[in-house]
């Protein structure tokens, strides 16, 4: 399965997280609605059909809480055991979150 939304680049990610968690409500917002894409592809290719056909929109529904939790403890400053800082993108932080739901 093709990936077909927009990625964001990793400096955009992360200065939406630093102001989401600097307390600026338009940055989470924007943030999250940003990756929905993502969560639907990643649910979309985790889901059996028949499944994804019935429940869907509850398990969007319940990611969209989960991302707005997953803002808040995405740490800016993570760094490997050597020390060196090793930024993330935001969709690689929440995938295996997604794929729990």
């Amino acid at each position: 399965m093709a990936r077909n939304y927009p990625r964001l680049p990793l400096n955009e990610d992360r200065r939406l997280i630093a102001l989401a968690q600097a307390g600026r409500k338009e940055s989470h917002a924007e943030l999250v609605l940003r990756h929905v894409g993502f969560v639907m592809w990643r649910l979309q290719s985790k889901v059996f059909r028949s499944h994804l056909e019935r429940h869907g929109e509850d398990l969007l529904s319940a990611a969209i809480p989960m991302l707005y939790e997953k803002v808040g403890t995405y740490n800016l400053g993570y760094r490997y055991k050597a020390g060196n800082l090793n930024p993330v993108r935001f969709g690689s932080y929440i995938w295996k979150r997604i794929d729990g739901l």
